[in-house]
């Protein structure tokens, strides 16, 4: 018996800072939620400050958006351009694709890597 599935999504050469502003992944993930007919509960995020060793960029953000079929978190790492996503849903595979689409195309990246993962099966 499947519980669900887990997305992890790993985008690669994110330059655009934009992409690792709170309020911008906030946005992206509101969109995925709605594109994949998905109900969100709540949404929090937390803008890291800049980093110790370059003090002119952002520092990373994290986000969760806590969902009626589970969640999706967002973290982001601008100083290796990598942005990483976690899809759980407890419903079907489809919504929780159709919301890992709509991060590969709302955020400009130049490689990506999704891994699916039945959850609860032995």
């Amino acid at each position: 018996m499947t519980l669900g599935f887990s997305i992890l999504l790993d985008l690669r050469g994110v330059q655009n800072m934009d992409f690792h502003k709170a309020s911008t992944i906030e946005d992206i993930i509101s969109g995925a939620v709605e594109h994949a007919r998905m109900t969100m509960i709540d949404l929090s995020s937390h803008q890291f400050p800049e980093q110790q060793e370059n003090p002119s960029e952002i520092g990373g953000t994290t986000a969760f958006a806590l969902l009626e079929e589970s969640h999706i978190s967002v973290h982001t790492w601008p100083e290796t351009g990598q942005v990483v996503v976690d899809i759980f849903s407890c419903s079907d595979l489809e919504s929780a694709e159709r919301a890992r689409d709509y991060f590969m195309n709302s955020i400009t990246h130049e490689t990506e890597k999704t891994t699916i993962i039945r959850r609860g099966e032995f």
